[in-house]
């Protein structure tokens, strides 16, 4: 792979500047093995809930939400609610929705085009390091940033990011990242030892623009103006004021999109309660032990596990103080021998850190409820190390040539055999994103403490029929975690589907009980109590279903049905209109409604969403025959003013 052209060897210690044609055929080699390490990604998918044989090969935790189930992706009026309001999302990064969007209207559901995008955007972003880094003439020279660029794109620490649809949020914010990093060399000077005499408006303008659809894709980014004095630091040893000022636009920027994000995942996603209670002691100790972990996947990338053991966080014992003291002394070292080796592995690490900083410990993010430690993190950060790690490559490199003599290829062989080893790590772990039986099977088996493995194995078994293994599933869940509420979900359907209502409604309660606002929870709850005949004590949980989910269709289905019994009709009316405005694809809701507006004697209406319900599942007799009863009462109706008036004549 690194042989593909010999103009652009990465021959240690070739530090000299490439023509531009020897640059571009770097950049396309780069894209070429990001390609290549990843054609298994391609091929992943996930599987259609109807069965649709144009979907294949699996469905991947939370790429339900993003892709496959979101009705924001169907119409004008999905993209206009992804940048209006901020709950019609998992995440507000509607830049990120809107790509799918626009994907969407491109190739519908078919996973591979939403595949080859994001390793298209990942390869892109692997260009960019190799590009960014040349212009800022790191130690090493080109080929130093171009080993750089393509350990980035083959490091198999970064699968999760490129095979996992859901996380379109790291490829494409590190793209606009990046873009912005590129104007800002211009604009702070950042490849000379002299700081710019006068600002470069335009760059500084892109600098700002990229930032900001950086920070609209994910939050993370909100480290960009922090990095860019960091490397001014590093470039110049000094930081002056006038540099400071120019990036305050950015800082704020970066603060208020940071805080809306703490916000969401408070309020939204759910990041708070019992799970997220730590001291501020347990904190630095989960920061510690978290960033050791990021640094040794990357140096050793085995085994990489979609959800690492949650260890246990405990101030008492003495031991696991070693691991902020370990960070915290290592970096003091590295100040202590700056002037001998250089600022480079000082920023290095302090590029590592700032950039991990949002997903130590300090700040609630939801993925701590399973483990405080998760790849995709790691994405930007992971330059500090790869970055450092290729400059003292090519750095070894070039000192060993006097003992190599005419054997140069040997300087070259080490190299190519660590981004061989990588594409391969990478080929392999791509794998287990080929669905979720395969997702989850290898997590339990790196990680045999993992409840979600345990309940989402459980849940592909119950979507397949196999209810009493997904019962035995579910029991293990709730074995090494009680407050497991999805397990009490699930438990709770099942229940439903075999019409044990009582005891559903003891899942849902226990469920609720556990994280009160759970819509998943609220709904099923209302669900069992229209089961039971209880619909006006229903209609308050399946309200706040729809508050706390306002983006499920079904949900305000359910609250229609229940407003229906107890006679509320102008409330369910708008209920449905709702439901059919988020999923209109659903023929149960045409028909419910359609039998609402023929109860109301609006004929006409209710005819035609009966009609629709037909159209949309055809031979459907239910349906067929509330259709040909509609219209007999229409017709006898129509039948009955004729004679009317010719008596009145």
């Amino acid at each position: 792979m690194t042989t593909v052209d010999s103009r652009i060897s990465i021959r240690a210690g070739a530090a000299g500047n490439w023509s531009q044609r020897n640059t571009l055929r770097a950049a396309l080699a780069i894209l070429f093995m990001t390609m290549i390490a990843y054609v298994q990604a391609m091929q992943n998918g996930y599987v259609s809930p109807n069965d649709d044989k144009r979907i294949q090969n699996g469905y991947i935790w939370d790429d339900d939400a993003h892709v496959y189930d979101n009705p924001n992706l169907q119409n004008v009026a999905g993209l206009v609610r992804i940048w209006t309001k901020p709950r019609a999302t998992p995440q507000y990064y509607p830049v990120v929705h809107t790509t799918f969007w626009m994907e969407y209207q491109l190739w519908g559901l078919y996973p591979l085009g939403y595949h080859i995008v994001n390793v298209l955007l990942h390869g892109s972003n692997a260009i960019m390091v190799f590009l960014v880094l040349r212009r800022m003439k790191i130690p090493g020279g080109d080929a130093a940033a171009w080993l750089a660029g393509a350990i980035f794109a083959l490091h198999p620490v970064h699968v999760e990011s490129v095979a996992w649809i859901t996380e379109r949020k790291n490829v494409l914010s590190g793209l606009f990242y990046l873009l912005s990093l590129a104007a800002a060399i211009r604009v702070w000077a950042l490849d000379r030892e002299k700081p710019a005499e006068k600002l470069a408006g335009w760059a500084y303008l892109a600098c700002i623009g990229c930032f900001v659809l950086a920070l609209l894709s994910k939050s993370v980014t909100a480290s960009l103006p922090a990095v860019i004095l960091l490397l001014v630091w590093w470039r110049r040893g000094t930081i002056k004021w006038r540099e400071i000022v120019q990036s305050l636009p950015l800082f704020v920027i970066g603060l208020i999109a940071g805080l809306n994000t703490a916000y969401m995942e408070l309020e939204h996603v759910g990041a708070k309660g019992g799970t997220w209670n730590f001291s501020r002691v347990d904190r630095v100790l989960i920061a510690g032990r978290a960033a050791c972990k990021y640094f040794t996947n990357i140096v050793w990338p085995n085994p990489l596990v979609f959800f690492y053991e949650r260890w246990k966080v405990d101030a008492g014992q003495w031991w696991q103080y070693l691991y902020p003291v370990g960070v915290v002394v290592a970096l003091v070292l590295l100040w202590a021998f700056r002037k001998r080796i250089g600022r480079g592995p000082l920023t290095a690490a302090l590029f590592f850190l700032g950039t991990l900083f949002p997903a130590l410990g300090f700040l609630n993010v939801f993925p701590f409820r399973y483990s405080f430690v998760a790849d995709h993190f790691q994405y930007l950060a992971s330059l500090g190390i790869i970055v450092a790690g290729a400059c003292l490559l090519v750095k070894a490199g070039h000192r060993l040539r006097p003992w190599v003599g005419k054997h140069t290829f040997l300087l070259q062989a080490f190299p190519a055999v660590i981004l061989v080893v990588l594409a391969l790590l990478t080929w392999r772990e791509s794998f287990k994103y080929r669905n979720q039986f395969t997702l989850w099977t290898d997590t339990l088996e790196k990680n045999s403490t993992a409840a979600i493995a345990y309940n989402n194995l459980g849940s592909l078994r119950q979507k397949f029929g196999i209810t009493d293994g997904a019962i035995e599933y579910y029991n293990k869940t709730l074995e090494l975690d009680p407050r497991f509420y999805e397990a009490y979900i699930n438990l709770g359907t099942i229940s439903l589907v075999r019409g044990q209502n009582s005891q559903a409604e003891g899942f849902f309660r226990k469920s609720i009980e556990i994280e009160p606002t759970l819509a998943p929870g609220l709904h099923g709850l209302g669900m069992a109590l229209i089961r039971e005949d209880q619909a006006s004590d229903a209609i308050p949980y399946l309200a706040e279903a729809v508050h706390f989910a306002p983006a499920r269709g079904e949900y305000f289905f359910s609250l229609g049905v229940a407003l229906v019994k107890v006679e509320k009709y102008d409330v369910a009316e708008k209920a449905f209109k709702v439901a059919l405005e988020l999923k209109p694809e659903i023929p149960e809701t045409h028909l419910t409604y359609g039998r609402l507006l023929c109860g109301l004697g609006r004929m006409d209406q209710g005819i035609h969403e009966l009609q629709e319900a037909v159209r949309l599942r055809p031979g459907w007799t239910e349906a067929l025959d509330d259709l040909k009863a509609a219209q007999a009462v229409r017709n006898s109706d129509a039948a009955r003013a004729a004679a009317t008036r010719k008596s009145g004549k």
